[in-house]
């Protein structure tokens, strides 16, 4: 299984968070979602940037061409890539987000 690679977003005051993508769908991951079920039982969702890797990118070469296409913006210099989380999604997927602090509103 091909794991996802992206970030988790704070801005400089740690009092926001970018979420890169809105659907609605009957799947979800458990982590990381924030969640509301509709009258016709579907959920809606918001999920962080993420996607998964070309073949020969890294783990950081991935998360910042997926923010990039994303939502059209560069973190590779706010990259630490030592700063992550690494899950086990309840579907069997493996996520590795990094952390990226700091960034203007």
């Amino acid at each position: 299984m091909i794991p996802s690679f992206g970030a988790v977003i704070f801005s400089k005051g740690f009092n926001k968070i970018l979420f890169g993508k809105f659907y609605t769908s009957n799947h979800f991951l458990v982590v990381y979602q924030q969640e509301r079920r509709l009258e016709d039982g579907e959920v809606n969702m918001l999920d962080f940037t993420k996607g998964k890797a070309d073949e020969g990118e890294t783990d950081v070469e991935c998360a910042v061409r997926e923010i990039n296409e994303e939502v059209g913006f560069n973190v590779r210099p706010c990259i630490n890539e030592d700063h992550f989380i690494k899950v086990e999604t309840i579907q069997g997927k493996f996520v590795k987000l990094f952390l990226v602090r700091d960034i203007d509103e």
